[in-house]
């Protein structure tokens, strides 16, 4: 939360001394935090210090609130609050009913196009009371305005709507010169944008909209929120003609940042790294030949000294492994198994386990899992491991979810007392189901299977996926379509 955050980022020494010596030796509650909290800002002279009243809308009711922005007259701001639900039909059972309708104490930040500041303090909030759904913010904006954003780098624990006018002028300036708007608040507009699309509260073209500029994007934490939202529009399209079509569209716009960065990642920092593994990652997946050669490269490089120190980047391992493999053959299926069982490491191991089910070989899948259920191949332990990474893999995905059902009682007799390992293991295998023939299954299996104890659950929360996965492929899959023809693919 705004408040809390930044007080504590002026203020850690003091709050934290004075909170540990007066509660020395004894127990704390959670009001006793506020209580510090509200003596500093006391202490401070910030303009509220009532942070007990402030903390109780997010500490005593559940979820959290969406805030939708428009303009209030020529110069004016209207802000107003509601519960965000990614499910607005849902019922809810009542269990824990809210004290206060659902509304929240709601430190409010903002900033225009003409004057964009996103460094702001307390000093700049304006409040949001639970008291009201509404706040309306006078000489706000100006006539040579084009856009306006709220939730200065996300301090506030919210998500913000706008009006369609206002969403087409974000998303113009990030197609324009990205970097007038502060990286975190890139990575706000894509994931505000996108969750909003699952909830019906904005029109999914505006979130496709919000990435058309990604080739342009230098900064790690803006592909990471992206990549996270097309990554779930990518599952959904793995098995449908317009596949080849997204596809494209994602080479386009991951091969230039690619091209800078390479696999190269001498001398980098800890965020160049990661930012280097997530492009990587995505140009190797969508198969950008450079990406696709040098994993090759270097992957042949250890399997021709595999005594040698492993010439890859740790942070890249994961990705050149599973490129070689994927197109590769048996011989580097083989080594690397080879080296999977002769690891001790178990980071190593992990990376090795997920890689060995890239293969494109169906045959080689099939005897991977067969390995999975063999003690002597694949440890008790990883078998649930090695059975999902498979489902990750298109090709495997069928392979796994009829090896689940043809071993579902061995599975029930070796983890059926253990429900986040076998429910773990039914919700990836069937995570990404999104026709009425795969909720067909899963019906019918659970209907002939109803003794399935801590898989019955699973089962059924599958079935609610799969059902939801449907109803977007119902919704989107023709706009996605009319967007990357608009988009030329």
């Amino acid at each position: 939360m705004y408040y809390g955050v930044k007080l504590l980022t002026l203020s850690t020494v003091f709050l934290l001394q004075n909170y540990l010596s007066s509660l020395a030796y004894g127990a704390a509650f959670h009001n006793d935090l506020w209580f510090a909290l509200g003596n500093q800002s006391i202490k401070e002279n910030k303009p509220r210090s009532d942070v007990k009243y402030i903390m109780d809308t997010w500490t005593l009711q559940m979820n959290y609130p969406l805030v939708t922005v428009t303009k209030n007259g020529a110069n004016g701001l209207k802000a107003t609050q509601k519960r965000y639900l990614i499910d607005y039909n849902a019922v809810d059972p009542g269990t824990y009913p809210s004290p206060y309708n659902y509304r929240w104490e709601i430190p409010f930040t903002y900033t225009t196009s003409t004057s964009p500041r996103f460094d702001q303090t307390d000093a700049d909030v304006k409040w949001m009371r639970k008291d009201s759904d509404t706040i309306y913010i006078d000489n706000a904006v100006t006539s040579s305005d084009t856009w306006f954003m709220a939730n200065m780098k996300q301090y506030g624990y919210y998500r913000v709507n706008y009006d369609s006018e206002n969403w087409a002028a974000l998303v113009n300036q990030l197609k324009t010169d990205p970097r007038v708007i502060d990286p975190v608040n890139r990575a706000q507009i894509i994931n505000d944008a996108w969750n909003l699309a699952k909830s019906g509260d904005l029109p999914i073209e505006t979130a496709l909209s919000t990435v058309e500029y990604l080739d342009m994007e230098p900064e790690y934490i803006v592909w990471e929120s992206a990549v996270g939202e097309l990554g779930y529009v990518k599952s959904m399209l793995e098995r449908t003609e317009l596949y080849g079509s997204f596809s494209k569209f994602m080479e386009n716009k991951v091969r230039d940042p690619f091209t800078r960065t390479t696999l190269n990642n001498t001398g980098a920092s800890h965020l160049e790294s990661y930012f280097r593994a997530t492009l990587a990652s995505q140009a190797c997946g969508y198969g950008i030949d450079q990406c696709v050669t040098e994993s090759r490269q270097l992957f042949a490089s250890w399997l021709q000294h595999p005594d040698a120190p492993n010439p890859i980047d740790a942070s890249l391992r994961g990705t050149v492994y599973c490129t070689a493999i994927a197109h590769g053959g048996v011989e580097e299926w083989d080594f690397a198994y080879r080296m999977f069982k002769a690891s001790n490491v178990a980071g190593e191991q992990s990376r090795l386990m997920g890689a060995l089910a890239c293969s494109k070989e169906t045959w080689v899948l099939s005897r991977y899992l067969v390995y999975a259920i063999s003690p002597d191949k694949i440890r008790k332990q990883d078998t649930t491991s090695v059975i999902s990474y498979i489902s990750n893999n298109p090709i495997g995905r069928a392979l796994a979810w009829d090896f689940v059902r043809g071993n579902w009682d061995f599975l029930m007799n070796e983890y059926g007392g253990e429900f986040f390992t076998l429910g773990g293991l039914v919700r990836r295998v069937t995570d990404d189901f999104n026709t009425n023939i795969d909720l067909f299954q899963l019906n019918n299996f659970l209907e002939k299977n109803p003794d399935m104890g801590s898989g019955t659950r699973a089962f059924n929360q599958a079935i609610e996926k799969t059902a939801s996965n449907v109803k977007w492929m119902s919704e989107n899959y023709g706009k996605v379509q009319a967007w990357l023809r608009s988009q030329g693919y």
